[in-house]
């Protein structure tokens, strides 16, 4: 805790995955259409005998960074006797990570990080709270994953319904 109105969260995990053994995986797609470069888990290159499926032992999951971490900070104050307010801003940050299970090096998604906000209002004189947000306020260009929806959007604006 900063003070008695604001507050600063912090979070970070660090995780080391890796498949020990994963016979019978997935082969990488899009490079071998794309470079013509063969998967080196595949068992046979032969393309007279092609080789469904790929040995991904030493790979890591699908859409698992090594690093993620979010700092938040949050601060409540009065706005007036029966107003206040809760404003909040954080920073999300996650690692590089490949965003199929074959980890297709087309497939890798860099490291990224963005800024999010929001207000909340409250007017406890009318039992009504209006909250004002933007997510990706710094419009950083960012990745998605097929898996991930954390980074699924550039600039969002908010509506009052």
């Amino acid at each position: 805790m900063l003070s008695a109105n604001t507050t600063l969260n912090l979070a970070f995990t660090h995780t080391e995955a890796e498949y020990a053994s994963f016979d019978k995986g997935p082969c990488w797609t899009v490079t071998p259409f794309q470079t013509g470069q063969a998967d080196p888990g595949q068992e046979s290159t032969n393309p007279a005998v092609p080789n469904p499926f790929c040995n991904r032992a030493g790979d890591s999951p699908i859409s698992q960074p090594e690093n993620t971490g979010i700092a938040t900070v949050i601060h409540e104050f009065e706005l007036g006797d029966s107003t206040y307010a809760v404003a909040a801003i954080d920073y999300n940050y996650v690692g590089e990570f490949f965003a199929t299970s074959s980890n297709d090096p087309l497939s890798h998604i860099d490291s990224q990080g963005f800024v999010n906000a929001r207000i909340n209002i409250t007017f406890e004189d009318y039992d009504t709270s209006v909250l004002i947000w933007g997510r990706n306020i710094t419009d950083a260009t960012t990745s998605r994953s097929f898996r991930s929806s954390n980074f699924t959007t550039r600039k969002a604006s908010g509506f009052l319904c």
